[in-house]
């Protein structure tokens, strides 16, 4: 095989895209939420983000309502697995989210729906949208369960069979809907350090509040918990697909890599890593205090499993924290379904058009869609569930992972065929993945003579596999073997993971 010659990027050089028209479809972070679509037709260009702040917009668009759901998803994995699975979980959303910006920039493209698109077409765009729409649907139902579980509690009032579906009908008529229906989400730019701390605070009340000692005693004590949880066969999808409901962030990897200030591949990196690192200690600790607080009777939504007590102060604080978020976090998930929505039904260019009739109408209907969902569906667990399984495992995992193959096409193959590995099912499934691929000759070619990639710019990079087969000793054919695969393996584990995850 010849050898696969990459330019590598100086330490210094900006970790951006190529000189290409900025499209209308990426917002500045600092003016518009962190959606991953159009917020305004006119994006800023001129204000930066520093590595801090940088972090602190990506750490609010990974961490949401879904780590009140962790503790439940631990439930159903069972402690050891779900400990392990919340780890891959976190590495993988660190491999993927650098892989497709690394994607986008080398063939000129600067967001997740373009990406898929240039690479799959029209059919890419599409399917992305769809799963968008179910993403950004599923979290508005979650937002308004979240409500209805929480506003009769601060108000005292659960004993009403009336309290849940009175208080989600005034809240998200009055305060959520409103918000909604405004063309323009920049007036909501500023909350992201508001959801970022709420949701630290709560995980400081969860630990500080959850009687673990008294679950544990009742238990039996800490190793009898462990040994009856260790893997829960049946349910650790369930508990899979709320933990990749949690992580879902790379809509707004472009947005927030884009924004960043003298953006090196180092400091992309140190956002990431920071960010992601810090989202995966708040998951941890908030499921393993909320489930071993509260064990086989964890809720979906872990502030449900508090009453009274004498914390009671703590846990009012933390509640309120939470509306607030939800109430500021909800009209941003449904502008991404309305822009979506409207980008599948009407065409790419009417999401950028401002049509206040067709605004109305279809942020209504979601708005009446997501009610009566969220009235009729008391459990958030069953949400987070099937909105991370179906949208989540889609987008963090099989399309990120599918893409790479795409455009690394020849150095994939290549190592295949020089482990003899071109006979069987893995080439197979390999070669259909790519075959769906519309990415022509040419982009591939200019990406291989321009390419900023090179070892330390992403996990996953393939190449350096020509001596696998010939001559050397036996350490030195292994050395290279297991150099070779380990990138190729992170690949096709993530595309395997996120099918069986689906």
């Amino acid at each position: 095989m010849d050898n696969i010659e990459l330019h590598s990027l100086s330490k210094d050089s900006a970790y951006s895209l190529p000189s290409v028209p900025t499209p209308t479809s990426v917002p500045n972070p600092t003016s518009a939420p962190f959606t991953g679509i159009s917020i305004s037709p006119t994006p800023q260009k001129d204000a930066k983000s520093s590595i801090p702040s940088a972090i602190s917009n990506f750490l609010n668009s990974i961490v949401g309502a879904g780590i009140i759901g962790i503790p439940f998803a631990i439930r159903h994995c069972g402690l050891f697995m779900g400990i392990i699975l919340l780890t891959w979980v976190g590495y993988l959303t660190d491999c993927s989210v650098r892989m497709i910006v690394t994607l986008g920039r080398d063939l000129g493209v600067n967001d997740y729906e373009r990406l898929a698109e240039k690479i799959y077409g029209p059919r890419g765009y599409n399917a992305i949208c769809v799963f968008m729409i179910f993403l950004a649907f599923g979290a508005m139902v979650a937002y308004c369960i979240v409500v209805g579980d929480v506003v009769p509690e601060l108000l005292g009032v659960t004993s009403s069979p009336a309290a849940r579906p009175v208080s989600i009908l005034l809240c998200s008529m009055f305060v959520m809907l409103p918000l909604s229906l405004l063309k323009d989400m920049s007036s909501l730019a500023k909350t992201s350090t508001l959801s970022c701390a709420a949701d630290m605070v709560l995980v400081l009340i969860v630990m500080a509040c959850t009687p673990i000692g008294v679950s544990i005693a009742d238990a039996g004590g800490f190793w009898k918990v462990l040994g009856s949880s260790i893997v829960r066969p049946k349910t650790v999808f369930s508990g899979l697909g709320a933990m990749s409901f949690a992580f879902v962030c790379h809509h707004s990897s472009f947005i927030v890599a884009n924004s960043l200030k003298d953006s090196t591949k180092e400091r992309w990196a140190t956002v990431t890593h920071w960010s992601v690192s810090m989202a995966y200690t708040m998951c941890l600790f908030m499921g393993l205090f909320g489930y071993l607080g509260f064990l086989e009777e964890t809720k979906g939504n872990v502030l449900v499993n508090f009453e009274g007590g004498d914390d009671l102060g703590a846990l009012s604080a933390g509640r309120v924290m939470l509306v607030l978020t939800m109430f500021f976090t909800y009209p941003m998930e449904s502008f991404v379904a309305r822009h979506a929505l409207i980008s599948v039904v009407y065409g790419k260019e009417a999401a950028h058009e401002d049509n206040p009739r067709r605004r109305y109408k279809v942020t209504i209907g979601l708005y009446v869609a997501a009610l009566v969902l969220s009235l009729f569906l008391p459990d958030l667990g069953i949400v987070l569930e099937l909105t991370g399984a179906v949208s989540g495992s889609f987008l963090s995992y099989i399309l990120p992972s599918s893409m790479y193959m795409c455009v690394h096409e020849k150095e994939l193959l290549s190592l295949l065929k020089q482990l003899r590995l071109d006979q069987g099912i893995l080439f197979f499934c390999c070669r259909k993945v790519i075959d769906s691929s519309e990415l022509n000759e040419e982009d591939v070619t200019t990406r291989e003579r321009d390419s900023s990639i090179d070892a330390s710019d992403t996990p996953i990079e393939i190449g350096g596999c020509q001596d696998l087969v010939g001559n050397g000793s036996f350490f030195s054919r292994t050395r290279n073997t297991i150099n070779a695969l380990r990138p190729f393996w992170l690949v096709l584990s993530m595309f395997s993971f996120g099918v069986v995850a689906f």
